[in-house]
């Protein structure tokens, strides 16, 4: 009996460690230490709690010599911007969600450290970038025959 438990236990063991072997890869990976990077170099989604003031997040921002980047696309001095008006916003539905760029000097790991470490942020994290696979990777598509009638070639609308 004691024998059972004891490679029970070393089973279970082995295959932990080569879970948690597979989950460190992966992060790392997500890390862009690749040729490819999961996200733009210094920039960051932040998160204000919806309670905080103008001024406070004008300062946080200011004082990561950040720009605030409009869903138009501009990008805005912290010190310029105000959330009363629509067209300054990050996100159109979130006005409390903003995507900054940072400098160079600054960094993305270093400014999220900074934003994350205030009492005014829910979060802060990296504008990670999401691939849609090249080829479709569903092996019964040959048996889809809608596709044919959509004219589906190759994953792209013809």
């Amino acid at each position: 009996m004691k024998k059972i438990f004891l490679i029970v236990g070393v089973i279970l063991l082995f295959f932990l460690s080569v879970s948690l072997f597979i989950n460190i890869k992966s992060e790392t990976n997500q890390e862009g230490t690749g040729s490819q990077k999961d996200y733009v170099p210094n920039e960051v989604l932040v998160k204000f709690k919806s309670d905080v003031g103008k001024f406070v997040i004008q300062e946080a921002i200011h004082s990561l010599q950040g720009k605030i980047i409009t869903y138009l696309g501009n990008e805005l001095s912290p010190l310029t911007w105000d959330p009363s008006d629509l067209s300054f916003l990050s996100f159109r539905l979130d006005p409390d969600l903003l995507h900054i760029r940072v400098p160079e000097t600054v960094g993305t790991d270093k400014a999220i450290y900074f934003l994350n470490q205030s009492p005014y942020v829910e979060y802060a994290e990296k504008n990670g970038i999401y691939h849609a696979c090249k080829e479709p990777n569903d092996p019964l598509r040959g048996n889809q025959y809608g596709l044919a009638y959509i004219h589906m070639k190759r994953g792209t609308l013809l």
